[in-house]
């Protein structure tokens, strides 16, 4: 999904938020918009895999329950006074707390109710998403998004769709581009110039010959763009 700038991407990427669509840009990786799911230790991802713990009832090592409670604030959660306690055991990825050990730290929770752990996923996730830090809240509420369209395993899944602007995957390739018509008001004057036209030009070109196989020019979203649409 390309477009010239990249403002033009914001509903876009919102819209896929919602949807739980899983997307990303891995020529610009440090951009954050467009890179919202990132793995790796401490990412949100691996604090919810460390919850979910797969199909096993809920059994967390230290470093696991360390990881996830890092997702949620302390109140409500942890009891008082034990934040700092768990937050000073040796990390170890082998060793298993019992649930006695749990609920020594632990307020209530959903580990205290019947039924199978696994089945229990969009349960567990509300829960979650109720009790998170501001700082985790919207990654974990696309996360929710994401395991309610594809499941749990969307979770480790490859991105299949890749957003940015025109110049952000420049050397990159995908079966199907979505190109956005649209131009900001300097690309715009621009293209009204003959002497700057061909900069404008080039842009769509160059996000045109990104598509192995099929090219979708979206509609117009601006009056601006509806004569740049029919000209390129």
């Amino acid at each position: 999904l390309l477009a010239s700038c990249s403002f033009m991407l914001d509903g876009l990427i919102g819209g896929m938020r919602e949807r739980g669509i899983r997307f990303h840009n891995p020529y610009r990786p440090t951009q954050g918009r467009w890179n919202p799911i990132r793995d790796g230790a401490g990412s949100t991802l691996a604090r919810l895999r460390a919850f979910l713990r797969g199909d096993l009832d809920p059994a967390w090592t230290v470093s696991g329950l360390k990881a996830w409670t890092g997702l949620v604030g302390a109140s409500g959660v942890i009891k008082h006074g034990m934040k700092k306690e768990l937050e000073e055991i040796e990390d170890d990825d082998e060793l298993v707390l019992p649930m006695s050990e749990v609920r020594r730290f632990l307020e209530d929770g959903p580990w205290n109710s019947e039924g199978p752990w696994s089945a229990r996923h969009p349960e567990l996730l509300q829960w979650l998403c109720r009790h998170a830090s501001k700082a985790r809240r919207q990654g974990l509420e696309y996360a929710a998004a994401m395991m309610g369209r594809g499941g749990v395993e969307s979770l480790s899944a490859r991105p299949l769709v890749t957003i940015g602007t025109v110049h952000s995957v420049k050397g990159g390739e995908a079966d199907v581009v979505y190109l956005c018509p649209d131009l900001s008001r300097e690309a715009w004057q621009s293209w009204r110039r003959p002497e700057t036209a061909d900069q404008v030009t080039r842009t769509m070109y160059v996000g045109m010959t990104r598509a192995l196989e099929e090219l979708v020019l979206v509609g117009a979203a601006s009056p601006m763009a509806v004569d740049f649409r029919k000209a390129i």
